[in-house]
């Protein structure tokens, strides 16, 4: 049986040993160790000077408002599922993104595609009443990760997905513009490369694979239409 003291001795040494500045630690990584692994989920264009700078800071999703070119949906970070579909009129300064995601956090968030997006296009409230009529309660409309069909450059045909506000850390560069945020509670993990420089392992997220519900069967699982 320890003594007292000796007690008091290896507690001291417990505390002593652990970061002071453990408050303060990026916790990213934390979650995969044990529950699960990085996928990639996408890929996000953006420009090089203060939003890809921000998210290689970072090493996350930032809540960088939407353009007006790519806000077809709601507020929230735009995603490719492919390096080769890239966004329409695309300026030369924007970089890159890949980004990963825990697979055990992400794909247990709520998921719907919206099969006419014409319809609900740049109107907040037709895609709220869209998610509504479609199954999704009023407390997981902000949690619902979307997707719709979009048109590329090049006249390439696909889908994007946005993630909402709810899981982008907030961003210092553009807080002054009210977009929303909350916290990176799925592990997403993000790198911009210059655009045009080859990205490791640039593989197509496979949004066929996932729990989406009313996704298109003519859908492959690279997240392209075929």
């Amino acid at each position: 049986m320890f003594s007292s003291v000796l007690l008091v001795i290896l507690l001291t040494i417990g505390t002593y040993a652990l970061p002071m500045n453990m408050s303060t630690l990026d916790t990213r990584g934390m979650f995969d160790k044990f529950t699960g692994k990085d996928i990639i989920i996408g890929y996000r264009w953006v420009d090089r000077n203060q939003a890809a700078a921000e998210i290689n800071r970072y090493g996350t999703l930032r809540a960088i408002p939407a353009t007006e070119q790519e806000k077809e949906l709601v507020e929230g970070a735009y995603l490719s599922p492919s390096v080769v579909l890239r966004p329409e009129g695309l300026p030369s300064d924007y970089w890159e993104c890949q980004i990963t995601a825990n697979d055990k956090l992400f794909l247990k968030r709520p998921m719907l595609f919206i099969s006419d997006v014409e319809k609900v296009k740049k109107d907040t409230k037709a895609v709220t009443e869209y998610m509504s009529a479609h199954g999704i309660g009023a407390p997981d409309i902000p949690k619902t990760i979307l997707f719709s069909e979009h048109l590329y450059a090049g006249g390439k045909t696909g889908y994007q997905m946005v993630i909402p506000p709810l899981y982008l850390e907030k961003s210092y560069y553009y807080s002054e513009r009210k977009s929303g945020w909350g916290t990176n509670s799925l592990g997403i993990r993000a790198q911009c490369y210059q655009f045009g420089c080859p990205i490791r392992e640039a593989r197509n997220a496979q949004w066929g694979d996932w729990p989406i519900t009313g996704w298109p069967k003519e859908g492959d699982n690279a997240g392209c239409k075929t």
